[in-house]
């Protein structure tokens, strides 16, 4: 079963609210729980979302609604591939990266860059799950990409030409106006043709650290998915932390686990305790610190440290920085 992030569902609700629709009665309807959207971590199947984009056309009289969720993106919506593509040097580093990640953000969805002379072509193959990925998804897809690099770059981004696979509609024009180009339809696949002068240009947000911390999370998260007793433990781990009890007896005892039984089964999927709760600490102070209202005493104090100094000192071993200087870095 493929899926999709909690990120981008977020932003299907937020466009069903800006529409005047029932966000909880569309959930019902699509067999999601608008519940879930509140869980960090959560995967949506992607054949409950394809239905839930018909549901919106149909609700709103829309079928062009898939572009009108372009106006409500932003970088919680693209999760961590959002901050890698913010961080990258270049436009070309932050496809490709995106590409490498596209899992993570999506499954339904196959991405490929490749360069043609004096044009790169940015290719999205629909592969989706039981059925095709809609009209509507694509249309969202595209709309977020183009929304998203505008607002990096503060102005709208040069497209050479939008092809697109679907059947021409009726009011062509309104794809035209949205992203600015010429529009060729019925060409059995979707793509962008972008310069390569601006697909090789360096992009003004670039933070080579925060690229890097991006791709070591991206990994390390893609790497617990695939070890689901890890993967729950940092859960109880990050519930605990605030409380100050977040030691391997409690996480153990949470689980109905002996800490030998826990740790045991950790190791079964290359996990060590500790470990795992320092990533928590290092994600969890990560988080805080870009909350400007938080002090950064009680940052200490909500990932499990007594006193500053040793949280501090901790911090720079797992970043480099000082908690200080990593929040004004932000």
């Amino acid at each position: 079963m493929r899926t999709s992030a909690v990120g981008w569902v977020k932003t299907m609700a937020d466009l069903a609210r800006a529409q005047h629709l029932d966000v909880e009665v569309l959930f019902q309807q699509a067999g999601l729980n608008v519940n879930d959207l509140a869980k960090a971590h959560y995967r949506f199947p992607q054949d409950h979302i394809s239905l839930l984009w018909r549901l919106l056309a149909e609700a709103s009289g829309n079928a062009h609604i898939g572009l009108a969720f372009g106006r409500h993106v932003n970088l919680s919506t693209f999760g961590a591939v959002g901050y890698l593509f913010l961080s990258a040097p270049t436009v070309k580093q932050a496809l490709e990266h995106s590409i490498k990640y596209q899992h993570y953000l999506g499954e339904a969805l196959l991405c490929k860059l490749e360069k043609h002379g004096d044009y790169y072509h940015f290719d999205i193959r629909n592969i989706g799950d039981k059925q095709l990925v809609t009209r509507q998804t694509l249309d969202a897809i595209l709309s977020s990409f183009v929304s998203l690099a505008a607002w990096i770059f503060r102005q709208d981004i040069p497209i050479e030409e939008l092809v697109l696979g679907y059947g021409t509609p009726e009011d062509l024009p309104i794809y035209q106006q949205w992203f600015n180009c010429p529009v060729r339809f019925e060409a059995g696949q979707t793509r962008f043709v972008l310069s390569a002068a601006w697909v090789e240009s360096a992009l003004p947000s670039a933070d080579p650290l925060m690229f890097e911390q991006q791709q070591k999370w991206l990994d390390v998260s893609i790497s617990q998915s695939q070890r689901p007793l890890v993967m729950e433990v940092k859960k109880r781990i990050k519930a605990l932390l605030p409380t100050g009890e977040a030691n391997k007896e409690q996480v153990a005892s949470s689980l109905f686990l002996t800490a030998k039984t826990l740790q045991r089964r950790l190791a079964d999927e290359s996990g060590q305790f500790q470990q795992l709760l320092d990533e928590c600490r290092q994600e969890l102070a990560c988080e805080f610190l870009q909350q400007p209202h938080v002090e950064l005493l009680e940052v200490a104090e909500l990932v499990g440290y007594h006193d500053y100094s040793t949280f501090a000192k901790a911090f720079k071993q797992w970043t480099g920085q000082t908690p200080k200087g990593w929040r004004e870095g932000r």
